[in-house]
C-alpha cells in the first residue's frame, strides 16, 4: 500500500497516528506549531528562570547539573549556561558507545570551559543483559535502558550535590514531532523490570541506577529537583549553533540527530527501519521543517541519501539473532500508568 505523506512535512502513514486535513496537512504539523507557539510565549520568562536557578543554588557549590553527551543540543546548552554565569556540575554517562567525535566534543568543552566533570560508568555485564532482554522482548524502544539510567543518574547526582536544577538539551525546535507509537516511556521501572525478568527470571537490576515513579516524585517534590530546557527559551538555530561550536571549540560533527551514539545510530538506522519499518529521521526532519530551519525538499534529499552506516556495537550479542526475535508491543509487558492517568484527570478538570 502506498504511503500518504503530509503536504508540508515528510511525516507519512508509516506512523499509526498520522492523519491529514482537507488541505493535506498532517496532525503532527498542527501539534508542532502549537508547541512552537507555546515556547515562544514563554521566552519572556527566561530572566526570572535564571534568577530562580541562581537563588536555589545559594549556599551550594553548584547551581545546576548537566549531562554532556558531545551532541549538538547538550553542547549548545552548556555553552549558553557558562555564558550566563551558572555554576555547573556536568557528567557524561560512559556506556562505551560514544562516537570519537562525541568524545572529542566532550573533552574540548570541558577543557575550554573549565568545567567540573564526572564520568559515570555502569556495570557493563548487567547493562548488556538489560539490553539483551529488551531485544528478546521484541519491543520497539530498545533505547529505554540508556534513557532510564541517564535519568536515574541525573537525579541521584543532583540530590547528592544539593542541586535543585537539571539542565537538559531537549528542545521543541528539533523535537516537536515524534509519534507515541514509535516508542515507550523510559521512566516506567515496572515495565523495565518485567522485560528484564522475562529474560532473566533469577536476576535483578540492583547493580544498575534505576528510579521508580515513587522515587521520581520524591526527587521532585521532597528534594525540589526540577528540569529546565534552556533551548526552548533562546533563539536556537542548529546550523548556526554548529558553526559557532566548530569555531569556538573545534567541535566535530557526527551526523544526524542522536548519532553521537554508535548504539543510537545503529538503532535508528538499522534496527527500527528493518524490523519495524520506522524511520525516525522523518520526525526529526519534520520538526525542523516546522521550525523553518529546513525545507521539505532538503528533508527529502536527506531521506533519499544513504543512511550513515553503524556497526552493531554490543559485541556480546548476536545482531542476526536479534533481528529474528518476534515483534511484540510494549503492552505485552507490565506497565505503570497510574501516575499519568491521575495527571491527565487533574489536567482535564
Amino acid at each position: 500500500m502506498e504511503r500518504i505523506q503530509c503536504k508540508l512535512c515528510v511525516m507519512d502513514s508509516s506512523a499509526s497516528e498520522f492523519k491529514v486535513d482537507d488541505d493535506g496537512v498532517c496532525n503532527f504539523c498542527d501539534q508542532a506549531q502549537k508547541s512552537l507557539d507555546e515556547i515562544r510565549s514563554q521566552r519572556d520568562n527566561l530572566t526570572s528562570m535564571l534568577e530562580q536557578i541562581r537563588k536555589d543554588g545559594e549556599g551550594e557549590e553548584y547551581d545546576c547539573l548537566m549531562g554532556l553527551s558531545g551532541g549538538l543540543d547538550s553542547s549548545t546548552t552548556i555553552d549558553w549556561a557558562v555564558k550566563e554565569g551558572l555554576r555547573i556540575l556536568c557528567f557524561t554517562l560512559d556506556n562505551s558507545y560514544n562516537t570519537p567525535e562525541a568524545d572529542h566534543n566532550v573533552k574540548a568543552l570541558v577543557s575550554k570551559l573549565g568545567l567540573e566533570h564526572i564520568t559515570v560508568t555502569v556495570d557493563h555485564d548487567k547493562y548488556t543483559k538489560l539490553q539483551d532482554a529488551f531485544f528478546k522482548a521484541g519491543v520497539i524502544n530498545c533505547e529505554i535502558p540508556t534513557d532510564h539510567i541517564l535519568m536515574a543518574v541525573s537525579l541521584k547526582l543532583a540530590k547528592e550535590n544539593g542541586i535543585k536544577w537539571i539542565l537538559s538539551g531537549g528542545n521543541t525546535i528539533s523535537e516537536s514531532i515524534m509519534p507515541p507509537s514509535w516508542g515507550y516511556n523510559a521512566r516506567d521501572l515496572t515495565h523495565i523490570k518485567d522485560v528484564f525478568n522475562t529474560a532473566y527470571p533469577d536476576e535483578n537490576l540492583d547493580d544498575l541506577p534505576t528510579c521508580s515513579i515513587w522515587m521520581w516524585n520524591e526527587y521532585k517534590h521532597t528534594y525540589g529537583i526540577q528540569t529546565f530546557y534552556p533551548l526552548d527559551y533562546i533563539e536556537y538555530n542548529l546550523e548556526i549553533a554548529k558553526a559557532y561550536l566548530k569555531d569556538k571549540y573545534d567541535w566535530k560533527d557526527y551526523g544526524l540527530k542522536h548519532e553521537e551514539s554508535i548504539f543510537t545510530g545503529w538503532f535508528q538506522n538499522k534496527y527500527l527501519p528493518e524490523k519495524f519499518g520506522i524511520d525516525k529521521r522523518k520526525a526529526h526532519l519534520s520538526s525542523l521543517i516546522n521550525a523553518r530551519q529546513l525545507t521539505k525538499g532538503e528533508a527529502k534529499a536527506i531521506l533519499d541519501s544513504p543512511k550513515q552506516g553503524f556497526e552493531f556495537p554490543v559485541v556480546e550479542l548476536d545482531e542476526k539473532e536479534i533481528m529474528t526475535y518476534p515483534k511484540l508491543p510494549h503492552t505485552e509487558y507490565l506497565m505503570e500508568t497510574w501516575y499519568e492517568d491521575i495527571a491527565k484527570i487533574i489536567k482535564e478538570k
